[in-house]
């Protein structure tokens, strides 16, 4: 009979031991999984602030008033992307603009102003949505800003032209000079 209290007695040590190996191995793998988030979570931040950087570089050596970093966006249906545009005020006085962004289907030969927007629904599943500061801004002579911008792709695999403008506030905008600049660019959804 004592054997066979000693035997259950192994068993339970062993239990024991499994269990707080398997607890530790547990923490360890959480660990490394919260350090492996915060490392990527960093590493977009980093991203981020390169682009915008760079969005800033481009307008000063171009000497541009707006730049958008690429000519296409390629995403998946209804997948999010951060974008940026960069402003910069080339005149010799403050100017007060807003952002407007517009699109065009190939039915249409103009382009339909978007509002900001940050759920997709059943009318914007053929055009996307964007989502963005449409305040009016400010800028002062030779000054530069970096604008954010979400986009979500539409639902419907296909390319979609897209434009940017920046639009003087207080003018009308019939006048040709009301646009400050403007910039197209093509998303593809596949």
């Amino acid at each position: 009979m004592r054997k066979h209290k000693k035997g259950a007695m192994n068993l339970s040590i062993e239990v024991i031991i499994v269990i707080v190996l398997a607890m530790t191995l547990l923490g360890l793998g959480l660990n490394f999984i919260r350090t492996q988030i915060r490392s990527i979570s960093d590493t977009a931040t980093t991203v981020q602030e390169q682009t915008r950087q760079a969005i800033l570089d481009d307008l000063r050596v171009g000497n541009k008033k707006l730049s958008f970093p690429t000519g296409r966006v390629t995403l998946a249906p209804n997948e999010r992307k951060d974008l940026a545009t960069g402003v910069q005020n080339l005149e010799d006085v403050p100017i007060e603009f807003t952002l407007k962004v517009s699109y065009r289907d190939a039915t249409d030969q103009t382009f339909k102003i978007l509002q900001p927007d940050s759920r997709l629904d059943d009318v914007d599943k053929t055009t996307g949505i964007f989502l963005w500061d449409n305040t009016v801004q400010k800028l002062g002579q030779g000054e530069s800003r970096v604008i954010p911008l979400n986009y979500q792709a539409p639902s419907i695999k296909d390319t979609y032209l897209y434009k940017i403008e920046i639009e003087r506030t207080g003018t009308n905008p019939n006048d040709p000079t009301s646009i400050y600049d403007a910039k197209t660019f093509f998303v593809t959804v596949g």
